[in-house]
């Protein structure tokens, strides 16, 4: 009897010593969380409301039709890109090492059988279970960290897919303009032709020189020999563009400029820009690692339950180990690893003014593209109409009058198709200027309908980071420095 009630009372002491640890720990563990600068929101929780709000982008039941439609075109682009597949698999494994940080709030409970020779103890069966109570805040730092990762991971998600919509798009861009090429290059050789077989008539009723026949036959093989040129760009486009968005793609004919809408390029840089994004993640990262570093010296306090049976002998025992392990000397690495923090933080600062810098230049370039296009546009046309009345006037002082030699007619011929190519040429160019507008706007997605939608769960648009309250400032004195 005596027995049984002192199993009973070691069975109960044990019980109400990792009672105790588990109350202490929940009531500590929610004190170390003030000013570590971790997000407001959880990862989790964000993404798992955005999947609640939007809808999937819905993937073509038939991949090999549905690029016949600009919408159908970037939604193939996107689902039969490799990059955005293994990202969103990215996005997953980072959302994990969340969970695997918020680890550190927990217990950890370990059991097993114990024993050594000698002085030791005999073989126990122990059971315990460790808990860090209060650490500065380093578990909280550790869970932003990995917040933060997975933040980053949805906005290279983000900037992965900008990357895979301006491939398509310029893909069909390039290949548009070689597909108007090969139209201007057929009516060209059409037009040539035509020319040399009236000369050659003329030739056969001795109304023109052989040299003339010579020179209309040539004038139509180097345009023939263009042409062949020019297809061969086009197929070379259009393999391109098949592999980008499947094999009907090379059907559609849309213009860009109607698609996307007007773009105006802006030197304030929009905040949700990737690159802006994340560079300013790549602060609060640097300023967390700094937070740590600042603290080194401040002790970790934790508790330990414990229960050990004996597994030949009577009397088991049970308690609760607490320990505040400060370091105290680690031969200047300390300071050391705080001045090269501080140091990281003024790198990833220096760092997202030059992104900022970087994209403001990108604007500006796009706003001069797209400037120079339209007057090119506009200058080609008039250049197109002016050659078009020369020629005519050409061709019938060569025929008619015989007072133009069949060399200014040819050139005339030339001049006017290439102004024609030139012209194409600049429309494609103001496409892919457009592109870029819509691109360090931060636009692009949005004028392409998909800003309120997710791919593979996660958000293509719309997502702002979260790095919660700000940490403490750079050069801030606090307990850990004092030596």
């Amino acid at each position: 009897m005596k027995n049984r009630n002192r199993h009973c009372a070691a069975t109960a002491a044990q019980m109400l010593s990792f009672a105790l640890l588990l109350s202490l720990s929940t009531a500590l563990a929610g004190c170390s969380t003030a000013g570590s600068g971790r997000p407001s929101v959880s990862f989790e929780d964000r993404t798992g409301a955005i999947r609640e709000e939007r809808p999937e982008v819905e993937q073509p039941a038939d991949i090999a039709a549905a690029g016949q439609s600009l919408d159908g075109l970037v939604r193939v682009a996107l689902y039969q890109s490799p990059q955005m597949l293994e990202r969103a698999a990215t996005i997953r494994e980072a959302t994990g090492n969340i969970k695997v940080a918020k680890g550190g709030y927990l217990p950890m409970v370990s059991g097993g059988v114990t024993g050594g020779v000698g002085d030791a103890d005999g073989p126990s069966f122990v059971l315990s279970a460790n808990q860090m109570l209060f650490d500065f805040g380093r578990t909280d730092r550790k869970v932003a960290r990995a917040d933060i990762a997975a933040q980053e991971a949805v906005l290279q998600f983000q900037s992965d897919a900008d990357a895979v919509l301006m491939d398509v798009l310029e893909a069909y861009a390039e290949f548009s303009r070689y597909r108007d090429n090969v139209a201007i290059g057929e009516e060209r050789v059409k037009r040539l032709s035509a020319l040399s077989d009236l000369i050659g008539q003329r030739a056969t009723a001795g109304a023109t020189t052989q040299s003339d026949v010579l020179a209309a036959a040539n004038s139509l093989e180097q345009a023939r020999h263009d042409l062949l040129e020019t297809k061969s760009e086009r197929d070379r486009a259009a393999n391109q563009l098949r592999e980008y968005a499947g094999p009907a793609a090379v059907s559609l004919k849309a213009e860009l400029l109607d698609a996307l809408g007007t773009c105006t390029p802006s030197t304030t840089i929009a905040g949700s820009l990737p690159d802006i994004a994340l560079a300013n993640l790549k602060v609060a990262q640097a300023t967390l690692d700094y937070e740590d570093a600042r603290k080194a010296r401040l002790p970790g306090i934790a508790a330990e339950a414990y229960g050990r049976q004996p597994l030949y002998d009577e009397g088991f025992r049970v308690g609760v180990n607490f320990n505040v392990l400060p370091t105290l000397f680690q031969g200047g690495a300390i300071e050391a690893g705080r001045q090269a923090a501080e140091e990281a933080v003024a790198v990833a600062k220096a760092s997202l003014d030059t992104t900022r810098r970087k994209a403001t230049l990108e604007a500006l370039d796009a706003g001069t593209e797209m400037a120079n296009a339209r007057e090119l546009i506009a200058s080609s046309g008039t250049q197109t109409r002016l050659l078009d009345e020369t020629r005519t006037l050409y061709r019938s002082q060569y025929f008619d009058l015989g007072t133009r030699n069949l060399t200014d007619l040819l050139n005339a011929e030339e001049d006017y198709y290439d102004a024609l190519v030139a012209r194409s040429d600049s429309e494609r160019d103001l496409d892919v200027a457009l592109l870029q507008c819509h691109l360090v706007n931060a636009t692009l997605r949005a004028a392409l309908g998909l800003s309120q939608f997710t791919l593979y769960g996660f958000p293509i648009d719309g997502f702002a980071i979260d790095v919660g309250g700000e940490p403490a400032s750079i050069g801030e004195a606090g307990p850990s420095d004092a030596s």
